[in-house]
């Protein structure tokens, strides 16, 4: 009996989440969309005025199956998060998970499901200049987490890096050379397995690969059992994505105009691109680096594992040049140690402020935002 009135009663909290999300979206008083998060579902996430006038606790959640079925969070931004299952998320929110972003500078060419032998198809979106001219060469940006790139009203939180706006910006004032943008859209459930650099993972025991797991798994980054594809990922970018791109657009092929960029786990994933192919890319930009891997500092082996490979990879590096940032707030605030024992790395191998740069950001957290904002100084550094 009590488990039939629970489950009645998920199904009402249910019904009733979802009937104040209706509400919002028929007053036109909401912001956001819904994407792909995990395996689990879908995170649906929008912003709600001020003047609305109902009553949301401040963190629910209704279990099916041992995982969550819906997670309600509200904040002082007046924004609800919610996780839905797949079904619900595509019948009734989903708008644009799978449409190109829309530039305010440039155009973008969008390559669906682009193929490959080595990863899940994934989408393409290639940034190029308002003045893009195919008698002219330019120098490449290999992005990840493509979808949060150019266009804020088709991301999942709201939010973008906008490295349209400031590389054409800096484009026209000359501040930095010609350049497109290649958009790798992240695989959604498979991005910690296409971004997490897999010799440091290799170089931990059986023991602390199943620490790691779990902790992801609890996170809900990951279903099921965990081993790195990113060496698979580093392949399609090198073998497949960067030929096809040589082979359709005006671009500088050799590695000082070859750029790898990314953030959080897009940025640990730059940085072991630049050591694993430095023939390939001899730019990388890394924005608010996950050294943790996972999402908590204790008894956590994977920053040591980094700082270990970093130590024996370094010296691949010769003509090459690696930006760093990070806030303070935030997940960023779980940074700052392992990226003081980087610094001292880069300082033992020779690096010096010619070819090297991290830039500790005050104040700033863990956003496309925050991004935004370092952008130009990241751009500025390496493409001079």
């Amino acid at each position: 009996m009590a488990g039939k009135l629970t489950n009645v009663k998920n199904t009402l909290v249910l019904i009733i989440c979802l009937v104040l999300v209706f509400l919002m979206v028929s007053a036109g008083n909401y912001r956001g969309n819904a994407c792909p998060s995990n395996e689990k579902g879908h995170l649906f996430s929008l912003t709600y005025g001020k003047n609305q006038t109902f009553l949301l606790h401040k963190k629910l959640i209704i279990h099916k199956n041992n995982y969550p079925l819906m997670d309600v969070k509200t904040d002082i931004q007046n924004k609800i998060r919610m996780y839905l299952p797949d079904d619900i998320a595509r019948r009734h929110f989903v708008a644009g998970c799978n449409q190109h972003q829309i530039p305010v500078d440039g155009r973008i060419d969008f390559i669906e499901n682009f193929p490959s032998k080595f990863v899940n198809p994934r989408n393409i979106e290639i940034w190029l200049p308002e003045a893009y001219d195919p008698s002219k060469k330019y120098a490449v940006i290999y992005a990840h987490d493509g979808q949060m790139l150019y266009d804020k009203t088709k991301s999942w939180n709201g939010e973008a890096w906008d490295i349209d706006d400031v590389a054409g910006e800096m484009m026209r004032t000359g501040k930095i050379k010609d350049l497109i943008v290649v958009g790798i859209w992240n695989d959604g459930a498979n991005r910690f397995r296409d971004y997490f650099p897999q010799n440091p993972f290799e170089s931990l025991s059986e023991t602390e690969k199943a620490f790691i797991q779990q902790k992801l798994q609890e996170s809900f980054r990951i279903e099921g059992d965990f081993s790195p594809n990113s060496d698979h990922y580093l392949k399609f970018i090198v073998q497949e994505l960067k030929p096809w791109i040589d082979t359709h657009y005006s671009t500088l092929k050799d590695p000082a105009n070859t750029i790898i960029l990314g953030s959080s786990m897009g940025g640990l994933i730059s940085f072991y691109a630049i050591t694993q192919y430095p023939e390939v890319f001899g730019r990388a930009v890394c924005m608010s680096t996950h050294w943790p891997g996972i999402f908590g500092l204790e008894n956590n082996p994977v920053p040591d594992a980094f700082l270990n490979y970093t130590d024996a990879h370094l010296s691949k590096l010769d003509n090459h040049k690696v930006f760093f940032d990070l806030g303070d707030q935030g997940l960023d605030s779980l940074y700052t140690g392992t990226q003081q024992k980087i610094d001292q790395l880069l300082i033992k191998h020779g690096f010096n402020e010619s070819n090297w740069q991290t830039f500790y950001a005050a104040g700033e957290t863990h956003t496309e935002t925050s991004w935004n904002k370092r952008l130009p100084a990241a751009l500025k550094f390496i493409l001079n």
